[in-house]
């Protein structure tokens, strides 16, 4: 008998993680804003920024494997927002290059294909170089057929421009699902709920179901334009690591303030139906 401590962390690992879903169930849909990366490798004396998301990409596949672990069924992550092309050439080239390769090793991962992970690259794609389509496009046709989990990767991404193309498709098309683009903005005849249903069918994540838990690393409290309506009613955590530094126990205690906050959202939902019962009752 031979003690491999990698096996015996990662035993325990998976033991904590049915636990806590047991405990208290498993976010169906986590989002998250993978951030300060680029802050971890001035932090850390790497060569240059790029090194720091080398490193943001390798916790990337940790985290899907803490996923497995928890049983989260769809993660869909910030890897690029569409206003970081903003940042220097050099940095953005050198970004570009580092998706080209990383996409395409994705597409080969034998891990990924025996989790049954279908790779989504979501945004406004046009705006990649060709050279990153082709290794989306290629990933995407490789795991296209599985549907035990998602991954999808928002890049290049904002809010802002998913929802105007989303209104956008809704107001030109001439499907009964969208009958008039007034539906978008006020009620009408077919009602909120049908003019709700009708957009989150034209996002990006679609047919993914809304967003659970949104994490954010590196300290900041904004959302900064990601899913604001998939998670418009998602319990928000913002956690002060850097990204590459994010550990599997700062993933559980994230889905375990999101077991505490649904349990109370169902606690106020109780009380209130109970309430209007009671006056019902009265009445």
């Amino acid at each position: 008998f031979f003690f491999n401590p990698r096996r015996t962390v990662m035993a325990l690992r998976r033991l904590v993680a049915w636990l806590v879903r047991l405990a208290g169930g498993a976010p169906n849909h986590l989002a998250l804003i993978m951030d300060g990366n680029r802050r971890y490798a001035r932090m850390h004396g790497l060569a240059s920024a790029v090194d720091g998301h080398q490193r943001g990409f390798a916790k990337l596949i940790e985290a899907l494997e803490w996923c497995r672990d928890l049983d989260v069924k769809v993660l869909t992550v910030y890897a690029f927002s569409s206003e970081n092309f903003r940042r220097s050439h050099a940095e953005v080239d050198a970004l570009m290059k580092l998706a080209e390769t990383k996409l395409s090793q994705l597409a080969s991962d034998e891990s990924l294909h025996k989790r049954e992970v279908r790779v989504r690259v979501c945004g406004e794609l046009h705006l990649l170089p060709s050279e990153v389509r082709r290794a989306a496009d290629a990933v995407m046709r490789a795991t296209e057929k599985y549907e035990r989990h998602t991954l999808n990767i928002m890049m290049p991404y904002t809010s802002r421009e998913e929802l105007w193309s989303a209104a956008r498709r809704c107001a030109t098309s001439s499907s009964s699902s969208c009958t008039s683009s007034s539906s978008l903005s006020v009620p009408d005849e077919c009602g909120e709920e049908s003019s709700d249903a009708d957009l989150s069918r034209l996002l990006y994540t679609a047919p993914n179901p809304p967003v659970d838990l949104l994490v954010r690393t590196s300290g900041e409290n904004r959302l900064s334009d990601f899913l604001t309506y998939q998670a418009s009613d998602a319990a928000l955590v913002f956690l002060d690591v850097f990204w590459p530094a994010l550990t599997f126990w700062d993933l559980l205690s994230s889905v375990v303030r999101w077991q505490a906050f649904s349990a109370q959202r169902r606690w106020t939902q109780f009380h209130q139906n109970s309430n209007v019962v009671a006056t019902a009752k009265k009445l």
